[in-house]
Order: C-alpha cells, then sequence, then structure tokens
C-alpha cells in the first residue's frame, strides 16, 4: 500500500485513521488536481488492465504471443503491453 501514498492516507491507528479521513475530505485533498491524481493511479491499476499484463507475462514466459485479436478488442491494453518477439 506505501506505492499509493502519495494518493491516500496510510493509517496504522484508529486515531491515524480517523486523521486520515478527515484529511482526505479536505479541501486541499478533494481538488481537481488531487482527483486527477488519484483517477490517473487507479486506470493504471485498472483490473482488466493488471490482468492483462499477467497474461502476457504468462504469455511470455511459455514463449507464446498474444493474439492480436485481444489486443484489437482492447485498444488500452495494446499501449500497455509488450508483444513477445
Amino acid at each position: 500500500m506505501s506505492d499509493f501514498s502519495h494518493v491516500i492516507g496510510i493509517a496504522t491507528t484508529c486515531e491515524e485513521w480517523s486523521h486520515a479521513i478527515e484529511h482526505s475530505l479536505s479541501r486541499e485533498e478533494d481538488g481537481p488536481a488531487r482527483r486527477t491524481d488519484r483517477q490517473k493511479v487507479a486506470r493504471e491499476h485498472d483490473w482488466d488492465i493488471l490482468a492483462a499484463k499477467i497474461a502476457n507475462t504468462m504469455a511470455a514466459g511459455l514463449g507464446i504471443q498474444l493474439t492480436s485479436s485481444l489486443l484489437r478488442e482492447e485498444p488500452s491494453l495494446a499501449a500497455k503491453l509488450t508483444p513477445v518477439t
């Protein structure tokens, strides 16, 4: 979770949790720039993207290439994956 500490509050105690919630609801944290930051991180960790990366890694380990039809069906994945050569 510490990888996301730049966009979310990390808490280990009840007091920290309460503070993190209050802070996340502040004008500073709920402004357009911070919202954009959080949305960017969320898009980068979309389940479809993560699953495609795992599939690509497994395929590469097996020495096979994912079909181009998969990448055509999901153009956003094509930019995230490196085909096996």
